[in-house]
């Protein structure tokens, strides 16, 4: 599957450290293989149409993706320090998604 990372998830990652930054590729890597089928522990949906990618190591590391045309597209990344996502973090990603599917 074809994964497309919007300019700030691709800033993000740009600044993790290796460490992280490896983890975060691994996540990436499962998407690109396994797609739709990708469910928990390394993928969540999160409702909407969103869904995130789960590193379980600390920090933990969120990324949020959707699908648009047949592609998975990752609109939003966080280091979560939260148990469950703030509304503005969804909110972010969701317009995001709209925008990039149009």
């Amino acid at each position: 599957m074809n994964v497309t990372t919007l300019k700030p998830v691709a800033d993000f990652l740009r600044a993790l450290d290796k460490k992280e930054l490896s983890r975060a590729h691994r996540l990436i890597i499962l998407l690109q293989e396994h797609g739709h089928e990708l469910g928990m522990p390394v993928a969540k949906p999160i409702g909407r149409g969103l869904w995130e990618l789960r590193s379980k190591n600390q920090p933990s590391i969120r990324i949020l993706y959707g699908f648009c045309g047949g592609d998975a597209v990752l609109v939003h990344a966080l280091k979560k320090q939260r148990p469950a996502l703030l509304p503005r973090e969804v909110e972010l990603a969701l317009a995001r998604l709209s925008a990039y599917c149009g």
